[in-house]
């Protein structure tokens, strides 16, 4: 109970039991009960939910792929202290997970119609729903932690998180506002998407897509990360994880660095440009050389002009040296 309800305030290990890496039938073990473990639940929930309960299961998952993705978008929490504060001006857009949305497919129909079928009214409901929210991040998180090694999905921290970073106390207000959009949306609204998505099978369209998505683009989700994925349940943070968390972190520094590099970037002076339309910058007015005078020896005379120099310097030493006569 001790180690559950301390207050978390960083990364946190698997608590469950981890094989040696060195031992190969520990890690075949693993690979086993964990397999067993995601076989179980996904059987159970074919085997006791409906085709109504999937289909809000599915849709609810879609819609919280949008409800995520703005909620890390607007709001900043500290890493040290957890607290959140709220902004209208975003630097960047948010995000969601895929493990966030195979929790969500398996796991809904408990805080939906299960919710729903237990509690009759509808300010209970309201009331009460952080707890309903509560109980499945406490389930869904252990479930991830146990599978990857640590909760690949969310994580909160500060003096209110609890069970391993699993839930956070003062997320109460946020839970309780989804709730009460949900329960005036239900009649209205979520009901007939749910008969509209059950009617058209949309499941058998939505989930093959989504499973083909999550190959492609979750981290390193290639046959070899997902062997190493499973054999190992880590400690804070498996191999695979770290890899694709070094390369995505090494991406994000090249971009600020080209980024404050063009920010840094000195301004062009802007060009003067001269009456005859040329362009001439104030650092090539400056830089022009003096153009050194050429000695008249060195000058290069063409033999059609030589004469007509030497008749002009011949008439200057004449009046030079013979003075007119005064009449």
């Amino acid at each position: 109970v001790e180690c559950i309800m301390a207050i978390h305030g960083g990364p946190s290990p698997s608590p469950f039991w981890q094989p040696d890496k060195s031992s190969v039938p520990q890690i075949a073990f693993a690979c086993l009960i964990k397999f067993a473990l995601v076989l179980g639940i996904v059987s159970y929930q074919q085997i006791f939910t409906t085709d109504e309960h999937r289909a809000g299961a599915c849709l609810a998952a879609l819609g919280f792929i949008v409800i995520e993705t703005t909620w890390t978008t607007i709001a900043k929490e500290d890493p040290a202290t957890g607290n959140v504060s709220l902004t209208l001006k975003p630097e960047k857009l948010g995000h969601s997970s895929f493990a966030q949305f195979w929790s969500n497919v398996i796991w809904t129909p408990m805080i939906l119609h299960g919710y729903r079928s237990l509690v009759a009214n509808s300010w209970l409901r309201v009331a009460l729903f952080p707890l309903n929210i509560w109980w499945l991040e406490i389930v869904e998180g252990y479930i991830l932690m146990f599978i990857f090694g640590r909760n690949v999905a969310w994580e909160y921290r500060g003096k209110r998180a609890y069970f391993h970073g699993n839930i956070t106390l003062q997320y109460y207000l946020p839970w309780a506002f989804l709730g009460g959009v949900v329960e005036l949306a239900w009649t209205p609204v979520i009901d007939p998407l749910i008969f509209l998505f059950a009617e058209k099978e949309a499941v058998k369209i939505v989930l093959p897509v989504a499973a083909a998505l999550t190959l492609i683009f979750a981290p390193k989700m290639n046959l070899k990360a997902i062997f190493n994925v499973l054999k190992d349940t880590g400690g804070a943070e498996t191999e695979a994880w770290v890899v694709v968390e070094d390369e995505w972190e090494k991406k994000v520094t090249k971009r600020s660095t080209r980024s404050s590099a063009r920010s840094e970037a000195p301004v062009n002076t802007p060009k003067k440009t001269s009456s005859r339309g040329r362009s001439k910058s104030p650092a090539r007015k400056s830089a022009k050389k003096p153009v050194a005078k050429k000695s008249p020896s060195k000058r290069s005379v063409s033999p059609a002009k030589a004469k007509p120099r030497q008749r002009s310097s011949a008439r200057v030493t004449r009046s030079q040296s013979t003075p007119k006569k005064k009449k």
